[in-house]
């Protein structure tokens, strides 16, 4: 049985061909269990992911670091776990545990699209009929303003390795909102003032024309705006941490998007500064943001033949 948001993708001329599942996230496999009981662990499930703390905890539990028998979270992982191996299919080998967990991130940020925001149709772990063969779109969710696409990130692994594939699926979906989040504490940078170092070479190299920091209040977002790809005109896409106000800054990025594709006067709300590219990025040069305006100078209706305002993703 398909899916709604197969479905819903299928009226935008994309065909999924496979979908993640509850086999996939932190419940019992079974296939016989109840409905009801599943949706239920789905649900505690759900709220403790919420807590920073907590999925902190499950994470470095997942990928097998140590967790201080004082952790006071310790004991909320281990009483869930107990309680969904009561219900028999739960897999202790350490690798499934770390492809779980991976996808269980991406589940967790599907449902809050439909829990906290109301999103008309989700789903995480796809693959489509036309996309390239290696392409897995780790979440996607309908809100009422269009398609949003979430790349989730649960390793170390940096983002600029990840630039190229992500604006490759980005293409391919054209989503209206295209988000690439970290489950960490950090986006580019875990010393210092987390900001990226990129060369001017190795940035033309990834398909970058610029990067911009985005604050609003106590929370911060990147904007990474791709260069223009002929017949398409210009895409961007926002980046940030998933810890520390996710909910909230999913809501900031989600209305900065609205704000750059809507015309008329917008909100001060937002101040936007400019990321230079590095001399040399490679010799830890760091990259200090220089405020070019608020987000009243950049918002203005998208286009993708006028330079100067580039096209939303």
């Amino acid at each position: 049985m398909r899916s709604e948001i197969s479905r819903l993708l299928k009226q935008r001329g994309h065909e999924v061909t496979k979908e993640g599942s509850d086999q996939d996230i932190f419940v019992p496999i079974r296939q016989d269990l109840e409905p009801e009981l599943v949706s239920s662990l789905k649900t505690v499930l759900y709220s403790l992911m919420r807590h920073d703390s907590i999925r902190r905890a499950l994470r470095d539990w997942a990928y097998g670091r140590r967790i201080s028998e004082s952790n006071p979270n310790l004991k909320y992982i281990e009483s869930y776990i107990q309680l969904c191996e009561r219900f028999g299919g739960w897999n202790n080998d350490p690798e499934a545990i770390k492809l779980r967990y991976a996808s269980t991130f991406e589940w967790y940020v599907s449902e809050l699209l439909s829990r906290e925001f109301s999103a008309r149709a989700n789903g995480f772990g796809l693959r489509m009929k036309d996309a390239d063969p290696g392409d897995e779109f780790d979440c996607i969710a309908l809100l009422d303003k269009g398609l949003t696409f979430v790349e989730c990130k649960t390793g170390r692994e940096g983002i600029y390795n990840q630039i190229s594939k992500f604006i490759r699926r980005d293409a391919e979906l054209g989503a209206t909102y295209s988000f690439f989040v970290f489950d960490r504490d950090y986006t580019f940078a875990r010393a210092g003032n987390d900001i990226p170092q990129l060369s001017a070479d190795r940035a033309y190299a990834l398909g970058v024309e610029s990067i911009e920091k985005v604050t609003v209040g106590s929370h911060a977002f990147f904007q990474v705006q791709g260069l223009r790809v002929f017949g398409r005109g210009w895409r961007y896409f926002l980046v940030c941490s998933a810890f520390n106000g996710f909910e909230d800054r999913i809501r900031y990025m989600i209305r900065y998007v609205d704000q750059r594709q809507e015309p008329g006067p917008a909100s001060s709300l937002f101040r936007v500064e400019a990321i230079p590219f590095t001399p040399e990025a490679s010799q830890g040069l760091s990259a200090q943001p220089n405020q070019i305006d608020s987000a009243a100078e950049q918002a203005a209706p998208a286009t993708g033949t006028e330079p100067s305002v580039p096209e939303a993703s």
